[in-house]
């Protein structure tokens, strides 16, 4: 069933698995992992030491790989994705790279739609956040929120602003929590490419230098 859904032999899981919702352009190119093996749901290419994943947006599809992967060779996941900022500061700005310590889970697009606000978070682990944040130059760690909708987001800048959330995504608090109970170490990189309430447009900074830095922080871990 695993290599059905992933398109790869369970062990054939590296210990490190880089988990990105979409590929961003020129980043295989970057991790140097030709055609990844596509999978009912997932897609996963091979580096010499990690894996990479391909999941989907969303925190369910993220969520559960997570868990899939709780009896794999796995022991330690990084998410790679975008984001959006919450309103714009000095520190922070299109094209910025941050890592999340907590994320507040507002999953569900139902909740939202009828303002039943969730505060509860989930955190990175400790110490890859340290390493990832060490490793990667001009990064910035923020409380971000994982929410159910985009529509719905401006609705809900106050709370934002109140709470100290700074980034919004689709899939950390998924991908902490799942990390957690499959007791997989996990943390989480994005680039930002919008700000909230603000047209949507996408970060014109070139991405592969933050490509590079991801690649020798993986390179890097053992």
């Amino acid at each position: 069933m695993f290599k059905s859904i992933f398109g790869i032999d369970k062990n054939k899981i590296k210990e490190t698995c880089l988990l990105v919702p979409f590929l961003p352009r020129g980043l295989l190119r970057s991790l140097e992992i030709d055609n990844p093996q596509k999978g009912e749901i997932y897609s996963c290419g091979n580096s010499h030491n990690f894996t990479l994943i391909v999941t989907r947006v969303g925190a369910g599809f993220t969520g559960d790989c997570v868990l899939y992967l709780k009896d794999s060779p796995c022991k330690r996941t990084i998410l790679f994705g975008s984001c959006g900022l919450v309103q714009k500061t000095p520190e922070l700005g299109l094209g910025s790279l941050v890592t999340a310590k907590t994320s507040m889970a507002m999953e569900s697009f139902s909740d939202l739609l009828e303002g039943k606000l969730s505060c509860k978070e989930y955190s990175a682990d400790p110490r890859l956040l340290g390493m990832l944040s060490q490793g990667m130059p001009n990064i910035k760690i923020v409380k971000t929120a994982c929410v159910g909708s985009i529509m719905l987001e401006p609705k809900y800048t106050k709370f934002f602003v109140q709470n100290g959330v700074e980034t919004l995504e689709m899939e950390s608090s998924a991908f902490f929590s799942a990390a957690k109970a499959s007791n997989i170490k996990a943390a989480a990189l994005f680039y930002v490419t919008d700000i909230l309430g603000k047209i949507k447009s996408e970060a014109k900074s070139d991405l592969n230098e933050s490509f590079d830095c991801l690649l020798t922080f993986l390179e890097s871990l053992k």
